[in-house]
């Protein structure tokens, strides 16, 4: 019996010898292990190799092929899927770059309040990991020093927790550009937090000038006075009591806010962008 698998049709076609039911034996490895004795006219075996099946003349093992039959045609499109979101230009920062995160305007402000954490508030315009802080002494203090730290905020943008990251004890000795290292801390676009400065003695610092807007645009005033600032009435600094050299958890700590001209009693803190997540 002379079997072929006629893929037109889907169906055996027998080509000679006498017809009879093909009888399913099992697999084989290969086709060299295909049984030579012991066979009746119609076994079938599935080769495992290229996956055809063969079956027996009663001479040889005819190749059926894979049993399988013609391609169909081809099915409907499926339904689109929602539109994505417009696409846009991220706001991007650059590795190992140095940013101040907010424009406006600056200048030598008024001498640093000793035990006294100023802070400010500030964010960022995308998520960044941040190694560095760094501020500038505008008129030197001899033999006194400085730190710098970023606190989170809570829901109502109060400052709040311990401390993301602060710096060790920055010198105030020399009016010049002074940095220092924090562990990195990654920071959220959007997510509000605070800087803050500590000092030991009464330095000068390039602080951000009272006359300013750029602080209402993040936090916005709850006077109608407040929103267009003047040289009386612009950003408020807030203001917490605090031993110099360490830095408190201000969780239930409510601080001081101080604005008008008092408000430059700060620093204007740069920080340096470790790695963009």
């Amino acid at each position: 019996m002379k079997i072929t698998f006629n893929p037109l049709s889907g169906q055996f076609d027998f080509t000679g010898g006498s017809a009879s039911l093909l009888n399913l034996k099992g697999q084989v490895a290969t086709v060299g292990a295909l049984p030579l004795v012991g066979n009746t006219i119609g076994d079938v075996y599935q080769v495992v190799a290229d996956s055809t099946f063969r079956v027996w003349d009663g001479l040889a093992w005819d190749n059926l092929g894979t049993l399988q039959g013609p391609q169909g045609p081809t099915g409907p499109a499926g339904p689109a899927g929602p539109a994505g979101p417009a696409g846009g230009t991220q706001l991007v920062y650059a590795v190992g770059n140095w940013i101040v995160p907010y424009e406006g305007s600056m200048a030598a402000g008024l001498a640093l309040t000793v035990d006294t954490i100023a802070l400010y508030p500030f964010t960022l315009k995308r998520n960044a990991t941040i190694s560095n802080l760094m501020a500038r002494v505008s008129t030197a203090s001899a033999g006194n020093n400085f730190q710098l730290a970023l606190y989170g905020a809570d829901a109502s943008n109060k400052v709040t927790g311990t401390p993301l990251g602060a710096t060790g004890n920055l010198s105030t000795a020399t009016a010049t550009v002074v940095p220092g290292s924090i562990t990195p801390v990654t920071l959220s676009a959007g997510t509000l937090y605070w800087w803050g400065i500590n000092s030991s003695g009464t330095a000068v610092m390039v602080a951000p000038q009272p006359a300013n807007m750029a602080f209402n645009s993040i936090l916005g005033a709850p006077l109608l006075a407040d929103v267009l600032s003047s040289a009386t009435q612009g950003i408020q600094v807030r203001t917490v009591a605090q031993a110099f050299g360490t830095w408190p958890d201000l969780t239930s700590i409510t601080p001081t806010v101080v604005s008008g001209s008092n408000s430059v009693k700060g620093a204007l803190v740069g920080m340096q962008i470790s790695a963009l997540p």
